[in-house]
């Protein structure tokens, strides 16, 4: 009976702790770290909040920061900062990245160029208006100058200068004009150049390939360039413009059409018309 009351009235021994009302829980060790990690998240929502003062979304991040606070100071205060650090983790930590990239790209914006201070144009003067007669007499004037520049002309005096020279005139008369030539070309008599037959594999001919050989190019000549009536001389080096207007040496085959000789770029089927150097390579 003794017993029964002393756990009645609480006379039994220690009951666990008790806090009176508005007490602060005592923080274990092993949560210090979280707390201070929460304290250094609100210095920063709250400096983020500076930076958010002069646009129109302050409001917005003070309310997030007075919020936030809150719920901090609940949690402490129960002693739940396993669930603080878990909060600030899937909240807090987003919102403070998200916000401070916004601001960073607005704050590095370049700002917008003044614009250009309009100036208005300025007024031409009014040109005078010519009567008539002064028209006519403006017209003859300039038919007369003309005159007088085609008489020079013809007479070998240039207008408002002394004598011509007669010497330069003769001399840009008798100036050379430009002529085109045909470019001489010597034979190579080793070196052989692939082509490739139509439904046949590549086959390669040179000036020492066999009679069977060369007729055999010569049919794919006839096929590819649509004449006949060619001979096959050789291979020579020149120097051909290709479609993008460069000039590179390259080795062509020769052939006699019509009493001419004709260097063939295979590639493109073009002629280009040559003469041979009676020397070989």
């Amino acid at each position: 009976m003794k017993d029964f009351f002393r756990s009645l009235f609480g006379m039994g021994g220690s009951a666990g702790k008790r806090y009176a009302l508005g007490h602060r829980h005592e923080i274990d060790l092993k949560d210090v770290n979280y707390v201070r990690d929460a304290n250094a998240r609100l210095v920063t929502l709250h400096q983020l909040y500076s930076r958010y003062k002069k646009t129109p979304h302050a409001f917005k991040v003070k309310a997030v920061y007075e919020k936030t606070k809150a719920i901090q100071d609940y949690l402490i205060s129960m002693n739940r900062v396993h669930e603080l650090e878990i909060f600030h983790l899937q909240h807090t930590d987003h919102f403070i990245n998200t916000f401070t990239a916004i601001i960073n790209v607005h704050q590095n914006e370049p700002e917008a160029p003044e614009p250009a201070a309009f100036t208005a144009p300025k007024e031409e003067k009014p040109r005078p208006v010519r009567t008539p007669s002064e028209m006519e007499t403006l017209l003859d004037n300039l038919k007369k100058d003309r005159f007088k520049e085609s008489w020079n002309r013809m007479t070998g005096k240039a207008a408002g200068a002394g004598s011509y020279s007669a010497s330069k005139h003769n001399d840009a008369a008798e100036a050379e004009v430009p002529k085109l030539s045909i470019p001489a070309v010597s034979i190579n008599t080793f070196e052989k150049i692939p082509y490739f037959p139509v439904g046949l594999p590549a086959r390669a001919i040179g000036y020492t390939s066999t009679s069977s050989e060369k007729e055999d190019f010569l049919r794919h000549l006839s096929y590819c360039l649509s004449i006949d009536n060619i001979t096959y001389l050789g291979n020579a080096p020149l120097q051909i413009s290709g479609k993008r207007g460069a000039e590179s040496y390259t080795l062509l085959p020769v052939i006699r059409w019509k009493a001419s000789l004709y260097a063939i770029d295979m590639s493109e089927n073009r002629l280009f018309p040559v003469k041979t150097l009676r020397q070989a390579i």
